[in-house]
């Protein structure tokens, strides 16, 4: 590995640098990168980049990481096990459809809520503005009748005497 990684060949002997006629391919197309043409041989040398990795199977599941585990080879249930599992995640997914439906519930609510304040505001803008300057001429701004003061209306100020 480490002759690969310095780049002097990686070869596992110096005759594994010529390649034998074993180790030939005829090209079956034009190779534009090399300049090799159709039909012509060319050797080819595989290398092993890694570890051989022996793997196995422990984990199988319906969908993608959400779903009922199919085969599990490290853990085994029960039928009353996998049929609670079952229910709960039947009752996860009801829980999610409701959850859903009283926010769609909850967005439509508010929309038609919205829509009908802008439409009371247009209506009292439209019918505002028509009685706007009757209503302000004639109508107080503290709702007494022309009386500013609040001691009565006998006109004395609270810092003079008799």
């Amino acid at each position: 590995m480490a002759d690969f990684l310095a780049g002097t060949g990686g070869y596992s002997s110096e005759s594994a640098a010529e390649t034998d006629d074993d180790e030939k391919v005829e090209l079956p197309q034009d190779y534009v990168g090399r300049g090799a043409a159709k039909n012509q041989q060319v050797g080819v040398r595989l290398l092993e980049l890694g570890p051989r990795l022996t793997l196995e199977l422990l984990k199988v599941e319906e969908g993608v990481c959400d779903g009922p585990v199919l085969y599990h080879a490290l853990v085994s249930k029960t039928d009353e096990e996998a049929a609670h599992d079952a229910a709960t995640r039947q009752a996860r997914i009801d829980a999610k459809e409701a959850r859903k439906r009283a926010q769609e519930e909850n967005v439509a609510r508010k929309r038609s809520t919205k829509d009908e304040k802008a439409a009371r505001r247009k209506r009292r803008r439209e019918g505002g503005e028509e009685a706007a300057g009757e209503a302000g001429s004639s109508r107080d701004v503290d709702g007494m009748d022309g009386d500013m003061s609040s001691d009565g209306g006998d006109g004395a100020d609270e810092g003079q005497g008799p």
